[in-house]
């Protein structure tokens, strides 16, 4: 058999394999001299190219649909406070139930306004209860200096035992 494949050579024996097969045997000096062909360099080049842009585009995507997962909670939350603030029939159940579900600064506003409805209804001990939670929820430092509420009631007895010595 073996001298059967030298008698009988098959045709990709006799056929270069393409480009690169035809650079085997330059020099130096010849593959320097050699031409170029973009078509060649596009040839080469266009696969690994296509790869990066797809993985670009996946990781692109993929950042854009995690981001919007949560843009869409907060719009809900954001639409649950414009309802209870726009529509006045049911509004208190509503404030109070957006209070419920968000413990956060926007709870403690939805609170306060569950107490104003409260305060105008003549219901003067729930009111209460909700301004102090509401109190609570707003209790944030607005100018970076924190105070207790011990240091706050503090300064205005001081302040108005001035008020009452001048």
């Amino acid at each position: 058999m073996a001298n059967e494949d030298k008698e009988n050579p098959s045709e990709e024996n006799e056929q270069p394999a393409g480009p690169e097969s035809e650079s085997e045997g330059l020099s130096a000096e010849e593959l320097a001299n050699r031409p170029y062909s973009e078509e060649d360099a596009w040839n080469k080049s266009k696969k690994p190219l296509g790869q990066t842009i797809l993985l670009v585009a996946a990781v692109v995507g993929a950042y854009l649909f995690f981001q919007n997962r949560g843009n869409e909670a907060d719009v809900e939350r954001s639409r649950r406070f414009l309802e209870a603030s726009t529509q006045t029939e049911g509004a208190e159940e509503r404030f109070l139930s957006f209070a419920e579900d968000y413990d956060d600064a926007l709870g403690g506003v939805a609170k306060y306004r569950a107490a104003v409805l409260q305060y105008r209804d003549g219901r003067f001990d729930e009111s209460a209860e909700s301004f102090a939670d509401a109190a609570g929820r707003l209790d944030r430092p607005r100018s970076g200096l924190r105070r207790s509420r011990g240091d706050l009631a503090g300064t205005a007895g001081l302040e108005a035992a001035d008020l009452f010595r001048s």
